[in-house]
């Protein structure tokens, strides 16, 4: 038997370039940390991968999408509250001018706060976010929603509702329209919104002709008014509710996720230092076997 045959060199070569390429490979996952580098080292795990991280992908838009619907219902539970404190003064006005013991001297001041009552709640109607859309004018984001000419007070938006996707299954709705929120076109008093009518409440507080009339009427619908605006503040603190528990389930699941994209990508760093110590004594003797068998001839050969 010739021990240096072509053959048996060809077969310790294939044995170091195995070895070495299996070092190679347990170097480079000990240095990245994970365990399929390639499609090719585990193409079972490596689909189950991609989907885990489409579905985080999908989780984390949802995340935030929740976060932009927070601060919207948030910002609108505080002009609900701005709204609610502003039509209580404004009925506190209308009680004080309607138990008939005051003079038309003692209205001026009255009417002068109750105009600029007034105007706040208009302003809150027509408030803008930072990027200057406006909240309660429906689908119509970049109109204003409330416009004065003259005197008269006139809806511009529409109630279509701005809803956002929080989950797969799920919508929540952000927004309300000043229509619902001010206007009635079918109520009793011969006014058009709430401004109409604190409108006309000061006009007459100013020159009193059918101020009671006036008065009643206002107060009918500073009554409805903080009816509806309440009804709109529940709403909203029932859908960051909704936010707020829907955000917990895909905190959840985004937590068992990556814990199983971990247990599929990660290298188990324990197993590969062990790993790489048994490739490289098996390399080292490999190199050692066939360095002794290169220096054998047919006169040192036993």
């Amino acid at each position: 038997m010739r021990i240096s045959s072509i053959n048996f060199n060809n077969i310790m070569l294939r044995a170091m370039q195995d070895s070495m390429a299996r070092l190679a490979v347990t170097t480079d996952q000990m240095a990245s940390g994970k365990r399929i580098l390639q499609p090719s080292d585990d193409s079972v795990d490596t689909v189950k991968i991609l989907q885990i991280n489409n579905e985080l992908t999908a989780i984390g838009q949802y995340e935030d999408n929740i976060d932009s619907a927070r601060r919207m219902l948030q910002q609108q539970d505080v002009l609900y509250s701005g709204m609610t404190e502003q039509l209580r003064r404004a009925r506190d006005i209308v009680l004080q001018s309607s138990n008939g013991t005051l003079t038309d001297q003692d209205y001026v001041p009255l009417a002068e706060e109750l105009n600029t009552i007034n105007q706040s709640i208009l302003s809150l109607a027509n408030y803008q976010q930072a990027d200057g859309q406006y909240i309660f004018s429906g689908s119509l984001s970049t109109q204003k929603p409330v416009d004065e000419v003259a005197g008269d007070y006139s809806f511009n938006g529409n109630n279509n509702l701005r809803q956002v996707n929080i989950s797969g299954s799920a919508l929540v709705t952000v927004n309300e329209s000043a229509e619902n929120l001010f206007f009635d076109p079918t109520a009793t008093p011969p006014t058009d919104s709430v401004f109409d009518a604190l409108s006309d409440a000061v006009d007459e507080l100013r020159n009193p002709v059918s101020l009671n009339t006036a008065l009643s009427d206002a107060l009918i619908w500073i009554d409805d008014t903080l009816d509806r605006v309440g009804i709109a503040q529940t709403k909203a603190g029932s859908n960051q509710s909704v936010l707020d528990r829907v955000g917990e389930s895909h905190a959840d699941i985004k937590l068992m996720m990556e814990k199983l994209h971990s247990s599929l990508e990660d290298i188990d760093m324990a197993k590969a230092a062990t790993d790489l110590a048994q490739q490289q004594t098996l390399l080292n003797a490999s190199q050692q076997v066939y360095a002794n068998i290169k220096q054998l001839s047919l006169f040192n050969y036993f």
